[in-house]
């Protein structure tokens, strides 16, 4: 399943932009800071842009979205998606997520994250194994980790199908659904990221709404100091 998951490289790499911004899949922007009505000052790796947007956006935050240059030098920016999903993660969480996907019965899943939050040697790990815990209680199996040097986050929602949320810190989330280790279905909010998925991957790829299965409720039980 990993070495599934290790096909998204070869997008990432294929998406290298050049100076004349035309990126064919999702890329990351930051709002640097609003300049005006409905404008704002945006940086795209190391290229400052000034822009406009109907959607109100939020200045230091980091949004995906999808960007390319038009006549005139007009840059065009759509489907802005806020990348607030991937967050603190664990430096083990890639071998512990190969596990749970090849394991036939996850019993001892649940017990392994008690162990691990009770062992926590940092605020950052128990706050992570408190949050798999949370999310494992309403039927979401939630897992922060670090791949190819890149922070994620995966979730699975178990079911008649297998439901799959993944997203890398550079890659723009999509859910796919998984039988016998195999992507057969892969839904994005992006039309030219469903186009990549479905080259690699030879399977039906959609566009629509995409969500973790599972989030932290606001203000419950942030730990400080």
């Amino acid at each position: 399943m990993i070495s599934q998951i290790s096909k998204l490289n070869k997008l990432e790499a294929n998406n290298k932009t050049p100076a004349i911004i035309n990126a064919s899949l999702p890329v990351i922007i930051k709002v640097m800071e609003k300049t005006g009505f409905k404008r704002y000052n945006l940086k795209f790796g190391n290229t400052f842009l000034s822009t406009r947007s109907e959607l109100e956006l939020e200045v230091g935050s980091e949004y995906f979205t999808n960007i390319s240059s038009q006549s005139g030098g007009v840059i065009k920016i759509n489907k802005l998606i806020k990348r607030d999903f991937v967050g603190e993660y664990l430096p083990n969480g890639v071998d512990l997520l190969e596990k749970i996907l090849t394991s036939k019965e996850l019993d001892w899943l649940l017990p392994f994250i008690k162990q691990s939050l009770a062992n926590a040697t940092s605020e950052v790990e128990f706050k992570t194994y408190f949050r798999m815990l949370l999310a494992l209680n309403e039927g979401v199996i939630s897992v922060p980790f670090v791949y190819a040097n890149k922070s994620a986050l995966a979730q699975i929602k178990l079911g008649d199908k297998l439901g799959f949320f993944l997203v890398f810190d550079k890659f723009a989330p999509f859910i796919a659904y998984i039988r016998d280790g195999e992507f057969v279905k892969f839904i994005t909010p992006y039309k030219s990221f469903a186009n990549a998925l479905q080259e690699t991957f030879e399977c039906e790829c959609e566009v629509g709404e995409v969500a973790p299965f599972w989030v932290k409720k606001k203000n419950f039980l942030d730990f400080k100091g």
